[in-house]
């Protein structure tokens, strides 16, 4: 009962010291004495004495005025009010203190004929004759007859900002590449001139009857010059094709433009390097010229009229047409090209086991020359006899893909007519989202260029994921780093049109070789014309281009057949390279097609040198393997599950998994756990309220129970 008593008195005096404060803290109001409460001016005391009040005899009054009567300044006497003065703008008149738009007194202006254009590349948007009419062009009230007008007449949108004109139909101004939509009346260029067409807007420019409008984006207009519009009997005239350009100052300008061509009624003639063409007039025959180039908009027709006597006419009827007098551009060189010649060369250096030295030098050889008739069908037999009998096995991709498309110039199934499936090797060698090095993409070009042909298609998973790889490499101007992968793109790529993105990328890579061919006919070095015209002869829109290009090659060619000066390989190299560029053969038409055959992936880019098995696996760390980039987790030694690097990884060992039986109930999650990236990892919740006041009162107790102990 005294020990009772004892902790009764403990237990007591703790609760006092723990929660007793308050009431010890505790003090008393006092009540302050009486005093009495001080106002400050402008406030007085209420009646009541017991709070301050604002003095009313002391606010000033307010003066009310009343109409037409307004307070002055100072704000102590009312004053007359002045009359307002109203400004009227240019456009309007004041009636009755309201300003109104004037109304239009002269006379509507007359409809104007004239021709409009609306270009976008080389697209036609709009090309006829139109009558205009007036409109309010400046949204001033005042009719005028514009360009404006005209656009607005056509039917074809278009959006403006004041006088500058954002967007015609699809296509809008574009600030990053600098494109714009311009305009020009007539072709008229003067910019020294204020009052120039070319330094007004399309809202400013009054039509006149029968110009010229030309709307135009992302391309340049060409123009014919003529030095005698009205020549005589045998006189020669001398026709230049212009295309309008920029000078170092960014001023406009007309200059020369080469590989144009001048068509003629129905003949088409190559111009000079000066762009100019030559012609004799052999008779009285009025006839129409025109200039055209690609990427430029053609000139407008120019009708030449000859101004002959009867006389003359009389002792000229049997003269030839006028064209077979001309000169300059119409004459051609003497092609030296001999295909006897490239067979002796060839010939004369094809190894004893038919080849042509290195695999590399061979294989193309096979390529370049498996679908011309050559003079001696020797060589190709020996070539054929050769791929067949010696096959690359520990090669590169690239390796694997050359010598695949050299078998398929030969018709040579490249799944099983060897012992090498070469397909296979190409496949093994995708990883997922490309082939071979991902730090190139060659190997990807060429490994479509095989796989276009030997049944894979567009709709196939890892063909869209190559594509869009390769894809990812296009630069802004359209190329692939150089006109040789620009042209093995768009042959390889022509085979899968039908992924997105594709027909719209080989535009452009067309695009950037047309822009790259140069005076010659040539695109630099014989190696990338050639590979540029097989890419080229895949579009008919591309024959001139082709046609000189092909000039180019054939006026090359060495007295011993070959096409460039240097070692016997590299004689050799491009000597098969020229040939298909000559007879206008694309890969895609060199290479025959054979049906798709199953190929197992195994296990997607893991050759025998990296597989790791289970054994292996248990003796990596976590700690040296906590960075890793790709995991391969392996099921049963099967099929490997790439992980993505998205996340740091955390990996275990699957037998390790084994012995976790006991996590997440046991279940498949705990797996899921485990693996998975420390972003998804669980995290514990804070403790809640009523948990903290759980381990505070544990706490206190325990505090208690110890005191209890030392003094009982």
């Amino acid at each position: 009962m005294k020990n009772l008593f004892k902790k009764f008195i403990v237990l007591f005096s703790l609760m006092f010291i723990i929660f007793g404060f308050n009431f010890v803290n505790a003090t008393t109001e006092e009540t302050p004495d009486d005093v009495s409460l001080e106002c400050k001016s402008p406030q007085i005391l209420n009646e009541t004495k017991d709070a301050c009040i604002d003095d009313i005899t002391l606010i000033p009054k307010i003066l009310i005025c009343t109409e037409p009567q307004i307070l002055n300044e100072s704000g102590d006497s009312c004053i007359d009010k002045k009359p307002e003065v109203i400004t009227c703008t240019e456009y309007q008149t004041l009636q009755d203190g309201i300003c109104i738009d004037n109304k239009v007194i002269e006379s509507k202006p007359d409809p104007v004929n004239i021709h409009l254009k609306i270009i976008s590349g080389s697209l036609s948007l709009y090309d006829n004759d139109i009558l205009v009419t007036a409109c309010d062009s400046k949204n001033d009230g005042v009719m005028y007859v514009t360009p404006y007008c005209a656009l607005v007449q056509s039917g074809i949108p278009s959006d403006w900002n004041d006088f500058w004109l954002n967007s015609i139909g699809d296509f809008s101004n574009d600030f990053t590449n600098n494109i714009f939509w311009m305009w020009l009346a007539n072709l008229n260029i003067d910019n020294t001139n204020p009052s120039s067409s070319y330094n007004l807007s399309a809202k400013e420019y009054e039509l006149k009857q029968n110009d010229q409008i030309l709307f135009y984006y992302n391309t340049n207009p060409l123009d014919i010059w003529v030095d005698n519009t009205a020549p005589a009997l045998n006189d020669v005239i001398t026709i230049t094709v212009k295309e309008l350009g920029l000078d170092s100052s960014w001023n406009p300008i007309w200059k020369s433009s080469p590989l144009s061509k001048i068509v003629i009624g129905s003949d088409i003639f190559d111009v000079d390097t000066n762009g100019e063409y030559k012609i004799s007039i052999l008779n009285a025959d009025s006839f129409t010229i025109l200039g055209q180039k690609n990427g430029f908009i053609d000139s407008s027709l120019f009708t030449i009229s000859p101004v002959i006597s009867n006389e003359e006419v009389d002792n000229d009827e049997e003269n030839i047409d006028r064209n077979s007098g001309g000169g300059g551009g119409n004459n051609t060189l003497e092609k030296t090209f001999s295909i006897s010649d490239v067979t002796s060369f060839l010939f004369s250096n094809q190894e004893d086991d038919g080849s042509f030295g290195e695999d590399m030098y061979t294989d193309w050889g096979v390529i370049g020359i498996s679908k011309i008739d050559l003079d001696d069908d020797s060589i190709l037999e020996n070539l054929r006899n050769f791929i067949l009998e010696n096959d690359i096995e520990n090669g590169s991709v690239t390796d694997y893909a050359r010598r695949a498309m050299a078998l398929l110039s030969f018709n040579i199934n490249p799944y099983e007519d060897t012992s090498v499936n070469y397909i296979e090797k190409i496949i093994r060698e995708f990883d997922g989202s490309q082939i071979g090095d991902k730090n190139l993409f060659n190997d990807d070009i060429f490994s479509l260029m095989v796989l276009s042909k030997v049944g894979y298609e567009g709709d196939d998973e890892m063909i869209k994921n190559i594509v869009s790889f390769v894809l990812l490499n296009q630069e802004s101007d359209g190329s692939f780093g150089s006109i040789d992968m620009t042209s093995a793109f768009i042959m390889a790529l022509e085979g899968f049109k039908d992924v997105d993105g594709v027909d719209e990328a080989i535009e452009t890579a067309w695009d950037y070789i047309i822009n790259e061919q140069k005076e010659d006919g040539s695109f630099g070095n014989m190696y990338s014309t050639s590979w540029a015209l097989q890419a080229l002869s895949l579009n008919n829109s591309f024959d001139y281009e082709v046609k000189k290009g092909i000039e180019f090659l054939e006026d090359n060619q060495k007295e011993d057949g070959s096409f460039i000066d240097g070692s016997i390989s590299n004689k050799i190299w491009a000597t098969v390279y020229v040939l298909p560029a000559i007879y206008k053969l694309s890969w895609n038409e060199i290479l025959e097609d054979f049906d798709k055959q199953e190929i197992n992936n195994g296990s997607n880019n893991t050759t025998e040198e990296d597989n790791r098995n289970e054994e292996e696996l248990e003796t990596l760390k976590i700690e040296e393997i906590e960075k890793i980039e790709n995991i391969l987790v392996l099921e049963n030694n099967i099929s490997p599950v790439v992980v993505k690097k998205e996340k740091e990884i955390i990996p275990i060992n699957l037998k390790e998994l084994k012995k976790i039986e006991n996590l997440n109930n046991g279940d498949d999650s705990s797996l899921n756990m485990l693996t998975a990236s420390v972003g998804d990892a669980p995290v514990l919740e804070s403790l809640n309220k009523d948990g903290f006041w759980r381990s505070l009162s544990l706490f206190f107790f325990n505090v208690w129970s110890f005191i209890v102990n030392i003094f009982i």
